[in-house]
């Protein structure tokens, strides 16, 4: 037998020995995933100590799903050692994992360091999942200044995370950071989620916020520093705004839905339109519900006008329930139905 084959007989050996090994490995690891995911509920401190103490578990994927579970059981102490995990872990599905937990924690001790997350993290995902996190902590004040920063980010999962936090903020602030996005971002999925999060925020007042809230304070004016474009360059697309508030987002909204070239987003502007509860939509949602070549486009303007619920838009919804494509004629019969008991 000559050298070569002496030595890949031995490497075999070598290779089944450990095996066993690695199978164990692996299965020790799985039980340890398995028990964290089940510390995640009911609700209890003994749950919160001893997922704290598998914080140092040397698997990655152990510390991942401690961390889900740490966010599962929303106790304020886990916020200290969360803050650490996404300071200092190495894997960056951990440090995602801990900014998604702090989000779900909305403790505001977490700001800083998801601030700092947001700005310098070299992993998307974590840089998303921390502007996320940070819209869910509802403290506009020391949240929008990061926020309206990471637009700048290179990163479409980023800038579209960016959106839906933004969609947690109330006031024309926020939905000012969110037109920008819906009329200017290059990326369809970032202008799709800028629209909805536009109608989260500056939504009708009977259906989420007064969108003139907070008009006293400093953070409700926009800050020149880092303004990427003046109003007047929304205003050529919009027109001249009479309302600070509803109108822009309704103005917005409708723009969109128009000359968007993009079905996800004309399908995100129709659903948020039927937020703001506009009677100003309602002929323009008519509009797109007869003509607009995508049936996912129409399906949301059925959806909208049911939303809405005014009486004139039901011949359209009526001839919509022969339209070619079975979702659009099933939105437009449920949107009657809702009109319908409306009135």
């Amino acid at each position: 037998m000559n050298f070569k084959k002496i030595l890949m007989a031995a490497l075999a050996v070598s290779v089944l020995a450990s095996a066993p090994l690695y199978a164990e490995d692996a299965a020790a690891e799985a039980g340890r995933v398995g028990r964290a995911a089940t510390l995640g509920a009911p609700a209890s401190r003994k749950a919160v100590r001893e997922l704290l103490a598998m914080l140092g578990d040397p698997s990655a994927q152990v510390r991942a799903k401690v961390c889900q579970s740490l966010g599962m059981q929303n106790h304020d102490k886990a916020v200290q050692p969360l803050i650490a995990v996404l300071a200092s872990d190495a894997d960056a599905r951990v440090r995602a994992a801990a900014a998604k937990a702090l989000g779900q924690i909305q403790n505001k001790a977490a700001t800083n360091q998801l601030s700092r997350a947001l700005a310098s993290d070299s992993d998307e995902n974590v840089r998303a999942a921390s502007a996320i996190a940070l819209g869910r902590l509802l403290d506009g004040k020391a949240v929008f200044g990061p926020l309206a920063a990471a637009l700048k980010d290179k990163s479409d999962t980023v800038r579209s995370a960016v959106a839906t936090a933004l969609g947690y903020e109330d006031g024309y602030a926020a939905g000012r950071l969110l037109t920008y996005l819906v009329l200017l971002d290059k990326n369809p999925d970032v202008r799709a989620a800028a629209a909805n999060g536009l109608s989260m925020c500056c939504s009708n007042p009977n259906t989420r916020v007064d969108v003139n809230a907070g008009i006293g304070d400093p953070w409700y004016y926009w800050d020149p520093f880092w303004d990427p474009l003046p109003v007047e360059s929304v205003e050529v697309k919009l027109g001249k705004l009479s309302d600070r508030g509803l109108d822009l987002v309704v103005k917005t909204l409708l723009y969109s839905l128009a000359n968007d070239s993009d079905f996800r987003v004309r399908t995100a502007a129709a659903k948020g339109l039927s937020r703001t509860l506009s009677d100003a939509a309602v002929d323009p949602l008519m509009k797109v519900l007869a003509s607009d070549p995508n049936p996912q486009v129409r399906a949301g303007a059925a959806s909208a006008l049911g939303h809405i619920g005014a009486r004139r838009s039901i011949g359209a919804l009526e001839t919509a329930r022969k339209d070619a494509d079975a979702d659009v004629q099933m939105e437009a019969s449920f949107a009657i139905e809702t009109i319908l008991r409306q009135n």
